[in-house]
């Protein structure tokens, strides 16, 4: 479209972001890459303006996932495992634009500026961001369980030349790899028990072995000898390896990187203290104490305790740590995880928990980035729960002006609308039929860039316990759509 091209879209319901406001019809007017106007009522369309109708969809600011992973060309997690594969990128992320994310910070940690769109260098309709957690401990952590992403340029980085380049926060500070989590249930136990007896076991199994031998603090000096072999002949191991076989082989598997990443911890708190930045830290059983530790040594760090619901706690455990954490002047943040294909480890009894508690600080002020707004169908209802289907944004000061504070709000707004006060009462899913994205900018901010972006969406049918069972022939048709667009992302439109 050219520069200056007029935009209008009219008959939707708008949620302006303040919190309060909801205009049950209204106008949004767009010149060029600026939102220049939002308004209740109708509009009269100059005739060179292109008209979007919005009538039956809820207009709503684009929400900021400030905790990703798998969602850019360089090391992936914690780990600093090898890149995802590109197509898989692409479809991570168009995942997450179709839930309505305009902007993404992917906490993997250990990639580059460079490595944010790969060799093709072609941006995706979201601004995608990174953040760093270059220190000598981390990157040891990392090479002690996995490191296979790293050249000896990601080695050499550090912090102060990566927030340089533009790095939005200082993270994500360990992973489920180096600190005995979820990726060691899914990818490195049942490999290395594979590898020693020939048997592959379901993560399920991996954490419960794991639990018997470590503790879900991985502070259990002895393993509980009756649970382990009971676990032993579920899992149909008896015949295959010992207890005390196993419990080496989980000892040896899980250990190594822990201290070096909670070493890391320290590292990221007091580059944070530092230099001003926030800074994300994984916050599970094993490191919540340490966080709480980190809170009272650094006091002026900028803590940011990841997905604070993470299933290793209980829910009052979560609740507990939140309070302590609070009280330190942490920002708690919370994560939908992946309520989905991980639906045996993942549920909604401690997001429900820290909810309930008032603990949640995801919605009170934003990332410094770029944003925007989306479209939703049919009805406030998938509003709230599309801003629940991907990781509510954390707290990451500063913002530069309590305005932008505002672009979250709806989050808030849209909940209490469909008078929903449980993430698990929620049992609407969708499905796309098409989409559009353009950059534009906020009307809360006139000195940013923000995204704009609208999903047309209809239902589809029933989920359980809340989870987004996805059309995933929906989202495989939509893999390559930003490198078919005419344009770049700046100013592209795909339909299905």
């Amino acid at each position: 479209m050219p520069p200056e091209t007029q935009i209008v879209i009219v008959g939707g319901r708008i949620v302006t972001g303040d919190g309060t406001t909801l205009h049950e019809r209204g106008v949004v007017r767009i010149r060029g890459t600026r939102i220049i106007d939002v308004a209740p009522g109708e509009a009269d369309a100059r005739s060179e303006a292109v008209v979007l109708n919005a009538a039956g969809c809820t207009v709503i600011p684009g929400i900021v996932n400030a905790h990703a992973h798998g969602c850019i060309h360089g090391p992936s997690m914690p780990s600093g495992s090898v890149p995802v594969r590109p197509t898989d990128v692409d479809y991570f992320r168009n995942r997450h634009l179709l839930s309505g994310t305009t902007t993404l910070l992917n906490v993997c940690g250990l990639a580059l500026p460079d490595e944010i769109d790969g060799p093709s260098n072609q941006r995706h309709a979201m601004d995608i961001h990174l953040t760093t957690a270059h220190t000598t401990s981390n990157l040891a952590a990392a090479i002690a369980i996995d490191g296979g992403g790293l050249s000896e340029r990601h080695k050499i980085a550090r912090i102060d030349d990566m927030v340089a380049k533009g790095a939005k926060a200082l993270g994500e500070a360990g992973g489920g790899q180096t600190l005995g989590g979820g990726a060691q249930d899914y990818r490195f136990i049942p490999a290395a028990i594979e590898a020693a007896t020939g048997t592959s076991i379901h993560p399920k199994e991996a954490r419960a072995l794991k639990e018997a031998v470590l503790g879900r603090y991985l502070d259990r000096g002895l393993p509980d000898l009756p649970r382990l072999n009971a676990l032993l002949i579920e899992c149909g191991l008896a015949a295959k390896i010992c207890t005390s076989d196993l419990t080496k082989l989980i000892r040896d598997t899980v250990m190594p990187p822990v201290a070096l990443s909670l070493k890391g911890f320290d590292e990221i708190a007091a580059a944070s203290e530092r230099l001003n930045f926030p800074a994300i830290f994984h916050n599970a059983a094993p490191t919540a104490a340490t966080l709480l530790k980190l809170a009272e040594t650094y006091p002026k760090a900028r803590i940011i305790a990841g997905h604070s619901n993470h299933p290793m706690f209980l829910p009052e455990e979560a609740v507990r740590f939140g309070l302590q954490l609070r009280e330190r002047g942490v920002a708690i943040d919370v994560s939908t995880l992946d309520c989905i294909e991980t639906r045996w480890r993942n549920d909604t009894a401690n997001i429900d928990a820290l909810v309930e508690a008032g603990l949640v600080d995801t919605h009170r002020q934003t990332l410094p980035a770029e944003t925007g707004i989306v479209f939703c169908r049919p009805s406030s209802e998938w509003c709230a729960r599309a801003s629940f289907c991907c990781r509510p944004q954390s707290r990451l000061r500063p913002a530069t002006s309590r305005k932008h504070s505002r672009s979250l709000q709806p989050i808030v707004a849209c909940w209490k609308r469909v008078n929903a006060p449980t993430w698990s009462s929620l049992r609407t899913t969708i499905s796309v039929e098409s989409a559009m994205s353009w950059q534009t900018e906020s009307w809360w901010c006139s000195t940013r860039r923000w995204g704009l972006g609208i999903c047309t969406l209809t239902p589809w049918q029933r989920a359980v316990n809340g989870a987004l069972d996805a059309d995933l022939g929906a989202f495989d048709r939509l893999r390559n759509w930003v490198s078919t667009a005419e344009g770049n992302a700046r100013h592209c439109v795909s339909f299905i």
